[in-house]
């Protein structure tokens, strides 16, 4: 099973605020509403844990939270919306290991650097990818599935999330590594505030499991988790489509 992990990242600052210091700044901030950008259409897991965690958000720091959700390209498009957004912390992204790790990695110009181009805000949490089948469908263990997929090349779908999530990167990494032919249907279809017992319930409802840590435990996981995902996206020989 794979654990794909959930982020906050805002765009890099490249310098500060002429005539402001940065005490100043952090003392007004925020002045006005935030823009949290989903790179996933409405519905999603990924949307879900975003709503949550922009409602407890605009209750602790006394300002709107707006989410715009912007999807394409596997979250690349809305990712990138942010990472060329004024660096003034007012657009923030809901990053995740797609994003991230996998989209730089697939995409021949994803447009930013993940590590150059965001500052990191915080680690959300981390979500399981599950394997499952129809009760209809003929296996019901993963060796069953193997051998099924073996016996009928081409004749067994699997969906994912859209090209390049990490739902279509684990699949197709499975497949190679048990020596199966699978086809893939891609479908188009998150500190203080995970402190909250509300937040953590409804985010434990959609399988996510809390994780909350500081900007330096988050800008860790994004190189960590970069260099992990490279390789599987290479490991599994998808291309971009």
């Amino acid at each position: 099973m794979q654990i794909w992990k959930i982020w906050l990242c805002a765009a890099a600052l490249a310098c500060g605020l002429p005539g402001a210091s940065d005490e100043a700044q952090a003392q007004s901030f925020p002045s006005r509403a935030i823009t949290l950008v989903i790179p996933f259409a409405p519905g999603g897991s990924t949307s879900i844990v975003g709503r949550v965690i922009a409602d407890k958000m605009s209750e602790l720091i006394g300002e709107k939270v707006v989410v715009d959700n912007r999807p394409g390209a596997g979250g690349t498009v809305g990712t990138k919306a942010v990472a060329k957004s004024e660096p003034d912390g007012y657009t923030i992204a809901l990053g995740y290991t797609g994003t991230l790790a996998i989209g730089p990695s697939l995409y021949k110009n994803a447009g930013y650097d993940p590590r150059k181009d965001f500052a990191p805000i915080g680690l959300i949490g981390n979500a399981p990818n599950s394997l499952v089948v129809h009760p209809s469908f003929p296996a019901k263990t993963v060796a069953e599935l193997i051998a099924y997929a073996k016996a009928n090349p081409g004749k067994v779908n699997f969906g994912s999330a859209g090209a390049g999530t990490v739902s279509h990167i684990t699949g197709e990494y499975f497949a190679a590594s048990a020596g199966i032919k699978l086809v893939h249907i891609p479908y188009k279809t998150l500190q203080a505030a995970l402190a909250s017992d509300e937040v953590k319930k409804q985010l434990g409802l959609d399988g996510t499991e809390i994780t909350p840590g500081t900007p330096e435990d988050y800008a860790a996981f994004i190189d960590k988790d970069e260099k992990k995902w490279a390789q599987l996206v290479k490991a599994s020989g998808v291309e971009q489509e």
